[in-house]
């Protein structure tokens, strides 16, 4: 079980973040108003994504140890969720605070360009935050 419940936190972590990071990528070298069409059209996918990834982490820690919490975890977990906390908060603001003005201003073109601008700043910043949720689990593999 436990197995399952891991597997489908990687699976949720996967989408969202490899997601994530090719719309990051998309937007790397100048803002792509395109690309930010794209992730508002998937925001709820990748809404599920994180909370199933979420609830996951915590299901296969309360089927480890029959509780949550933090001691319980091994460092590199314990990181890793320190870092799911900075990519939650991330993504509550990106999506409210960064997107909703990018979707308000599609009908004016100035005003939906300088909103992408922008918005691209917030997006490179949570793309690195969701590529360091996979370093402590990379750390751990390259014993």
């Amino acid at each position: 079980m436990v197995l399952a419940v891991s597997a489908l936190e990687c699976i949720s972590f996967g989408i969202y973040t490899a997601t994530f990071l090719w719309f990051g990528l998309q937007n790397i070298a100048r803002a792509n108003p395109d690309a930010f069409k794209g992730l508002m059209r998937l925001g709820p996918m990748l809404g599920i994504a994180l909370g199933t990834g979420i609830f996951a982490l915590i299901g296969s820690t309360w089927l480890l140890y029959g509780r949550f919490e933090l001691a319980d975890m091994p460092p590199s977990s314990q990181v890793a969720a320190a870092v799911l906390l900075a990519v939650w908060l991330s993504n509550m603001i990106f999506e409210v605070w960064t997107l909703d003005p990018v979707r308000k201003s599609a009908s004016t073109a100035d005003s939906f360009q300088s909103a992408v601008i922008r918005a691209r700043r917030h997006l490179l910043l949570h793309c690195a935050l969701v590529a360091a949720l996979w370093m402590p689990w990379l750390a751990t593999t390259v014993l």
